[in-house]
């Protein structure tokens, strides 16, 4: 059983939707909204590029992992590395029109996006709902956009069951189930006050997260949050705005982009009377084909030999062009890492697996740091000074003015990181996801 959060009057129409738009955008190969090129060939990856704008839908019920017929944390993520990896790129929108989702993954899916705002400005442009966890994903984004007919809230989550016994048995089913002594509680009845009780610590639970994180990304309190976004209503676009939910009431302004190529029409296919002959249209016969029949085996070999020979310079510089690409784009976006670009280009990393693997050794390496200050200030011969009861509280350390002067006195940090800014922005996102 899993916790969701989710508006569930919203749920059915975007679902709906969800399932057409996912369906001919894998048929098709490309965006439904489709006002720029694809970031990537796969169908696995929805996000395209208008101008220098990376547009990432989020669009019906979210799920925690790829689905068919749903949209996913994971596709989500794979967009932003993308985005992330693309030097063309120089912002993210996210485009969302979803009820919500699962809880599990929804934090994460948040944090990332925080964290991605670091390296490039991702915002968000809510057309139709932005809804419980995809409010929750929205927040992380900065500044939050919604049109004139959006619906955003519904902030908290929810366990939903149907207990199906009765019907089984109505239909001759015997349910059968026989649970292990060493744990009672493992198939508690939700029906019981003790199994109420259980699942009700579970759901508070994921709302506490759900209303501590929008308390970060919104730059409030959590008792704001509680007392100004709802307590679980959903609010119109600009009731949103005064109560401090989005940024700016307004429309999606890249809409209006054209395709690059204006002719084509809205399928992307040609008129037919364009590929279809005339019955009576007299179709050349290729005679450059049909001299070959004539050729022997050795004329034919020289002939081959001819064409690669005037291939090859062609290949080479098509796939030497594709080389330095790649290699230009993963230099881009580990900045002052030279270390990791170097190991990923020599491990023919495609730019969205350099990207995963820049997050994961940046988690990896930040880890590492604060357990060696931790072992640092356990080994220091300190006194400890208690203050009394009447000292003023200690000033917090995490202010940009904090994080530049901890960058100007560690010679570390200026290895790792290649300006005081990019540190600063760093400890920005790392705190935004705390």
């Amino acid at each position: 059983m899993s916790a969701w959060a989710l508006a569930a009057d919203r749920l059915e129409p975007s679902a709906s939707h969800s399932v057409r738009a996912r369906v001919e955008a894998r048929a098709e190969r490309r965006t439904v909204m489709a006002v720029g090129e694809r970031l990537s060939s796969s169908v696995m990856t929805f996000a395209s590029l208008v101008r220098e704008v990376a547009v990432v839908p989020v669009w019906g019920a979210i799920l925690n992992k790829r689905s068919v017929f749903f949209w996913s944390y994971e596709e989500i993520a794979a967009d932003l590395a993308l985005a992330v990896a693309d030097p063309r790129v120089k912002r993210i929108v996210l485009d969302i029109d979803s009820p919500g989702g699962m809880v599990e993954g929804c934090a994460d899916c948040a944090e990332l996006i925080a964290a991605v705002s670091a390296i490039k400005p991702v915002s968000a442009q809510v057309r139709g709902s932005a809804c419980s966890a995809a409010y929750w994903i929205a927040a992380a984004a900065s500044p939050i956009a919604a049109t004139q007919g959006s619906i955003v809230g519904s902030v908290g989550a929810v366990i939903h069951y149907v207990n199906l016994e009765p019907l089984l048995e109505k239909m001759g089913a015997r349910v059968v189930e026989v649970v292990a002594k060493q744990s009672p509680a493992k198939r508690l009845d939700p029906d019981s006050d003790e199994g109420r009780a259980e699942l009700q610590a579970i759901v508070d639970d994921a709302g506490e997260r759900f209303v501590n994180a929008l308390a970060v990304y919104r730059d409030t309190k959590p008792a704001a949050v509680l007392e100004r976004f709802g307590q679980g209503r959903v609010f119109p676009a600009a009731a949103a705005l005064e109560r401090g939910m989005i940024d700016r009431v307004g429309g999606f302004d890249l809409a209006a982009v054209p395709p690059a190529d204006p002719a084509e029409d809205e399928a992307g296919e040609m008129p037919a009377a364009a590929i279809i002959p005339n019955a009576t249209t007299e179709i050349p016969v290729a005679t450059e084909t049909t001299a070959f029949a004539s050729l022997t085996e050795a004329e034919l070999n020289d002939r081959l030999a001819e064409a690669v020979t005037a291939a090859t310079p062609d290949i080479v510089a098509g796939a030497a062009a594709a080389e330095r690409a790649r290699c230009e784009a993963i230099l881009a976006a580990a900045g002052a890492r030279a270390d990791l670009a170097v190991a990923s280009i020599a491990a023919g990393h495609t730019r969205e697996q350099a990207f995963e693997a820049f997050l994961s050794a940046e988690r990896e390496g930040r880890g590492q740091r604060l357990a060696a200050i931790a072992a640092a200030d356990a080994e220091a011969d300190v006194t400890p000074v208690f203050p009394s009861a009447d000292a003023p509280a200690p000033a917090a350390a995490d202010t940009p003015d904090a994080w530049g002067a901890e960058y100007d006195a560690s010679a570390a940090l200026k290895a790792e990181f290649a300006t005081r800014a990019r540190y600063v922005a760093f400890r920005k996102a790392e705190t935004r996801a705390r």
